[in-house]
């Protein structure tokens, strides 16, 4: 009896094979959760647009970041468009929550959409978000991003103590 040669394109394929099937449902786990961009990238475009319409730059809140997280989190989860969370939480519980207090004026602004830059011109194409991200009264901000299915929702916090 000879022995076959063996084939080394074939069972380096079928491992190849084997690694993907088992990571398979690992991926498809991963890509359903939420993932938090970096929030700076959001500040900055937001202070760009306070500094030219005459507003102080806002200074980045960990407290206001957690806040939007946990909403954005719910958002990209039940794909509800609303700032009551589906705990029947309010930007103002969950800002408060998040340990920003005093509290003394808050406002939030959410936006569904493919970036960072969409959604600070979607704010100022709206009158409303547009008044509370030009808000001079404000100093600080949180922002958070997640990804729900294939949408992508973005939250900005702005308080004042």
């Amino acid at each position: 009896m000879t022995a076959r040669p063996v084939n080394h394109t074939k069972l380096f394929l079928a491992g190849v094979a084997a690694t993907i099937a088992m990571a398979g449902p690992a991926v498809l786990i991963a890509g359903s959760g939420t993932a938090h961009a970096d929030p700076q990238t959001l500040l900055n475009l937001v202070n760009d647009k306070r500094v030219a319409n005459h507003c102080q730059p806002l200074t980045m809140n960990d407290n206001l970041v957690a806040a939007a997280e946990r909403h954005v989190d719910d958002i990209a989860a039940t794909g509800s468009m609303s700032h009551d969370g589906s705990d029947k939480s309010t930007e103002q519980t969950r800002i408060q929550g998040a340990g920003y207090a005093p509290l003394r004026g808050w406002a939030e602004n959410i936006y569904r959409g493919t970036s960072e830059s969409a959604a600070v011109n979607a704010w100022m194409n709206s009158p409303t978000h547009r008044r509370q991200m030009l808000d001079c009264s404000y100093t600080d901000a949180g922002f958070a991003e997640a990804t729900g299915g294939s949408q992508t929702y973005y939250v900005g916090n702005f308080a004042r103590h």
